[in-house]
């Protein structure tokens, strides 16, 4: 499909090399679930489509988001897509290196479905190269990068598979970021975990908050809490 059409706003992904995908929605509908601010600055980095800056601004109608990536058709693709939205006004969309890139404010929200494959899947097509492969957006210089532009209380979030999510929860912890809430993602009840959602934040909040989400209850069926996850967000 060229459109994905959601409740308030719709998608067009024709351009971008990520696509409207499961990953990106399960971000977008459980990162920063447990905050309410009615000001501050979010940032969606390596934004794609725009699916997730699209997602944080709904959520977030107080805040200022920026989206930023560093090809030039996807950050073209979020820039139109949010100008189509009822959120153009809280959305700026940039193109370029987040690593590289100057913020004049601090920022209170980070989310990011990064980049992750080492090699793996290597494509000729350079611009999905850049969305897949974890080369574009290394997480150690990633997290250190968002641990210095984030506010004092900023809080950060992101999606892995299981393979990576070991790695960049030890390379947060050397930065300073600490794990505020962690949930395993299941396909189905007898598949295990191969994803995971993991938000930090730069001040302790208590003990981490462990959770669980099985997206299907039979074939092409969601779960209730699926369903209720994404509610807002989903037709």
């Amino acid at each position: 499909m060229s459109i994905f059409q959601f409740k308030r706003f719709a998608i067009r992904h024709a351009s971008s090399a990520m696509k409207v995908g499961t990953d990106a929605v399960l971000l977008g509908a459980w990162a920063f679930r447990n905050l309410r601010m009615d000001k501050g600055c979010g940032l969606d980095v390596g934004s794609g489509c725009g699916v997730i800056t699209l997602m944080m601004a709904q959520r977030f109608p107080q805040l200022h988001w920026e989206g930023i990536d560093l090809n030039l058709n996807a950050a073209k693709e979020t820039r139109d897509n949010a100008l189509r939205s009822p959120f153009a006004h809280n959305i700026t969309v940039s193109h370029g290196d987040f690593l590289l890139k100057d913020f004049d404010h601090p920022l209170d929200l980070i989310i990011c479905n990064p980049p992750y494959y080492q090699d793996a899947l290597e494509s000729n097509d350079e611009d999905r190269n850049m969305a897949r492969q974890e080369r574009f957006l290394m997480p150690d210089l990633f997290l250190e990068k968002a641990y210095r532009i984030g506010s004092d209380d900023c809080h950060l979030a992101v999606v892995l598979p299981l393979d990576r999510k070991e790695y960049w929860k030890k390379s947060a912890e050397r930065v300073g970021w600490l794990l505020s809430r962690e949930c395993a993602v299941k396909g189905n009840q007898d598949a295990k975990a191969n994803r995971f959602l993991l938000e930090w934040t730069k001040t302790s909040k208590g003990s981490v908050l462990h959770s669980e989400l099985t997206l299907e209850a039979s074939r092409g069926a969601r779960t209730k809490e699926y369903q209720a996850l994404t509610a807002d967000f989903y037709l």
